[in-house]
Protein backbone atom coordinates (compact mmCIF):
# COMPACT_ATOMS: atom_id res chain seq x y z
CA UNK A 1 0.00 0.00 0.00
CA UNK A 2 1.21 3.10 -1.03
CA UNK A 3 2.10 5.90 1.73
CA UNK A 4 0.09 8.97 2.13
CA UNK A 5 1.61 12.05 0.78
CA UNK A 6 2.77 14.62 3.35
CA UNK A 7 0.66 17.73 4.16
CA UNK A 8 2.34 21.02 3.08
CA UNK A 9 1.96 22.02 6.95
CA UNK A 10 3.56 18.42 7.63
CA UNK A 11 6.49 19.31 5.22
CA UNK A 12 6.85 22.50 6.93
CA UNK A 13 6.96 21.25 10.37
CA UNK A 14 9.62 19.03 9.23
CA UNK A 15 11.80 21.46 7.69
CA UNK A 16 11.75 23.94 10.48
CA UNK A 17 12.40 20.83 13.07
CA UNK A 18 14.99 18.75 10.99
CA UNK A 19 17.15 21.92 8.86
CA UNK A 20 20.25 21.31 9.90
CA UNK A 21 19.97 17.59 9.45
CA UNK A 22 17.67 16.89 5.93
CA UNK A 23 19.94 14.96 3.30
CA UNK A 24 19.82 16.18 -0.47
CA UNK A 25 17.43 13.39 -1.14
CA UNK A 26 14.93 14.67 1.60
CA UNK A 27 15.49 18.52 0.10
CA UNK A 28 14.86 16.82 -3.61
CA UNK A 29 11.55 15.00 -2.28
CA UNK A 30 9.95 17.74 -0.55
CA UNK A 31 10.64 20.29 -3.38
CA UNK A 32 8.98 17.32 -5.69
CA UNK A 33 5.74 17.21 -3.12
CA UNK A 34 5.57 21.25 -2.62
CA UNK A 35 5.21 21.29 -6.65
CA UNK A 36 2.43 19.00 -6.81
CA UNK A 37 0.75 21.00 -3.81
CA UNK A 38 1.75 24.15 -5.97
CA UNK A 39 -0.06 22.83 -8.89
CA UNK A 40 -3.31 21.76 -6.70
CA UNK A 41 -2.95 25.12 -4.93
CA UNK A 42 -3.25 26.78 -8.51
CA UNK A 43 -6.30 24.98 -9.22
CA UNK A 44 -7.89 25.87 -5.97
CA UNK A 45 -6.86 29.85 -6.74
CA UNK A 46 -8.64 29.76 -9.73
CA UNK A 47 -11.70 28.43 -8.61
CA UNK A 48 -12.05 30.98 -5.91
CA UNK A 49 -11.21 33.68 -7.99
CA UNK A 50 -14.15 32.79 -10.03
CA UNK A 51 -16.70 32.60 -6.56
CA UNK A 52 -15.07 35.74 -5.66
CA UNK A 53 -16.27 37.22 -8.76
CA UNK A 54 -19.02 35.97 -8.57
CA UNK A 55 -19.61 37.41 -5.30
CA UNK A 56 -18.44 41.05 -6.14
CA UNK A 57 -20.92 41.04 -9.28
CA UNK A 58 -23.77 39.95 -6.57
CA UNK A 59 -22.82 42.43 -4.29
CA UNK A 60 -22.41 45.16 -7.04
CA UNK A 61 -25.95 45.07 -8.16
CA UNK A 62 -26.90 46.61 -4.59
CA UNK A 63 -24.51 49.07 -4.58
CA UNK A 64 -23.79 52.56 -6.25
CA UNK A 65 -20.57 52.20 -7.12
CA UNK A 66 -17.64 49.90 -7.88
CA UNK A 67 -15.50 51.02 -4.87
CA UNK A 68 -18.47 50.08 -2.50
CA UNK A 69 -18.80 47.11 -3.72
CA UNK A 70 -15.14 46.23 -3.45
CA UNK A 71 -15.35 47.54 -0.11
CA UNK A 72 -17.94 45.06 1.04
CA UNK A 73 -17.00 42.64 -0.88
CA UNK A 74 -13.75 41.99 1.25
CA UNK A 75 -15.92 41.42 3.79
CA UNK A 76 -17.06 38.28 2.50
CA UNK A 77 -15.66 34.46 3.07
CA UNK A 78 -15.24 34.13 -0.82
CA UNK A 79 -12.63 37.17 -0.43
CA UNK A 80 -11.20 35.55 2.83
CA UNK A 81 -10.61 32.50 1.20
CA UNK A 82 -9.37 33.75 -1.97
CA UNK A 83 -6.71 35.73 0.07
CA UNK A 84 -5.54 33.05 2.12
CA UNK A 85 -5.09 30.64 -1.17
CA UNK A 86 -3.43 33.53 -2.79
CA UNK A 87 -1.03 33.76 0.70
CA UNK A 88 -0.54 29.68 0.51
CA UNK A 89 0.54 30.08 -3.38
CA UNK A 90 2.79 32.60 -2.63
CA UNK A 91 4.46 30.92 0.22
CA UNK A 92 4.96 27.48 -1.08
CA UNK A 93 6.72 29.04 -4.23
CA UNK A 94 8.58 30.58 -1.63
CA UNK A 95 9.65 27.62 0.31
CA UNK A 96 9.90 25.62 -2.60
CA UNK A 97 12.94 28.46 -3.91
CA UNK A 98 14.14 28.07 -0.57
CA UNK A 99 14.76 24.41 -0.61
CA UNK A 100 16.54 24.58 -3.87
CA UNK A 101 19.17 26.79 -2.56
CA UNK A 102 19.46 24.49 -0.13
CA UNK A 103 19.84 21.65 -1.87
CA UNK A 104 22.61 23.91 -4.10
CA UNK A 105 24.71 24.66 -0.63
CA UNK A 106 24.55 20.82 0.60
CA UNK A 107 26.15 20.01 -3.02
CA UNK A 108 28.75 22.12 -2.53
CA UNK A 109 29.36 21.45 0.64
CA UNK A 110 29.74 17.39 0.02
CA UNK A 111 31.68 18.70 -2.90
CA UNK A 112 33.86 20.72 -0.43
CA UNK A 113 34.37 17.79 1.96
CA UNK A 114 35.59 15.74 -0.59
Amino acid sequence: MAEQPMTREEIVEDIKNNLEVLTPKAVSDYTVQLSILLGELGTDLALAEIEYAKKWDALRIHCDTDGQAEKKSKATEEYYKRRMLEFRFKSTKELIQSLKKRLTVLSDEAHNNY
